[in-house]
């Protein structure tokens, strides 16, 4: 039989396919519990604020090492030496917290002038801290839902700040998911999607999400 392409197979679900319509960054001090499940956070966890149309870009990168012998010319073994996880976003919300995130300053760092007008900390005295924080990435589309914990996050780069009319200043920021050594992993990944380890298709079937206009086939002209 010739093969044909099946689209009622559970894995050609339209409920599969994915959007990242919208979501939000969460910061926490790495004092904080990792939170259960995927309910909404609570304090000390506070979002970081607005989130540029770009979305958020994920990015994964990976080092492997291979064994070639002397008695052949092709690798007889690979081995992976580093992955390395990071996330890539530009703050819209330019306030404490997303500014403490840009430049590297604790707020201990900072200071509250006594007139009460503005806040000030200055730079290159010494070179920057390596601080590590609790970070909660949430992305949403419709009933779906994924969720990266990030127990031992920093910020691994910070992009130029541009400032110019006709466009917001944004914080443009690299973040890593480093090991948390207590906990055993660097990320946490939870996806609620319908789907479940070893089973084809999701269970959301028919009940997800959907818009519907409404039946205008009654002629006007009728009660």
């Amino acid at each position: 039989m010739a093969f044909e392409v099946d689209l009622q197979q559970p894995n050609y679900n339209e409920l599969l396919t994915y959007l990242g319509v919208t979501g939000a960054v969460t910061y926490a001090p790495l004092s904080a519990d990792i939170p259960e499940g995927m309910d909404n956070y609570a304090a000390p966890f506070v979002p970081v604020g607005w989130i540029s149309d770009e979305g958020i870009t994920e990015s994964t990168s990976t080092e492997n090492e291979s064994f070639t012998p002397w008695q052949t010319n092709s690798p007889v073994r690979e081995a992976t030496t580093s992955q390395e996880f990071t996330f890539s976003f530009t703050l819209w919300t330019v306030g404490g917290l997303a500014t403490a995130l840009r430049y590297g300053v604790a707020e201990s760092d900072m200071r509250w002038d006594e007139t009460g007008e503005f806040a000030e900390f200055s730079q290159g005295g010494a070179l920057p801290k390596d601080f590590r924080f609790r970070l909660g990435i949430d992305i949403l589309d419709g009933v779906k839902h994924r969720r990266f914990i990030l127990p031992a996050a920093s910020v691994s780069e910070s992009s130029d700040v541009t400032y110019q009319k006709g466009d917001l200043t944004g914080y443009p920021l690299t973040v890593k998911a480093n090991l948390d050594s207590k906990l055993g992993y660097s990320i946490m990944r939870r996806f609620k999607e319908g789907w479940k380890p070893g089973k084809a298709g999701t269970a959301l079937g028919s009940g997800g999400e959907t818009f519907d206009l409404g039946d205008w086939s009654t002629p006007v002209t009728e009660e």
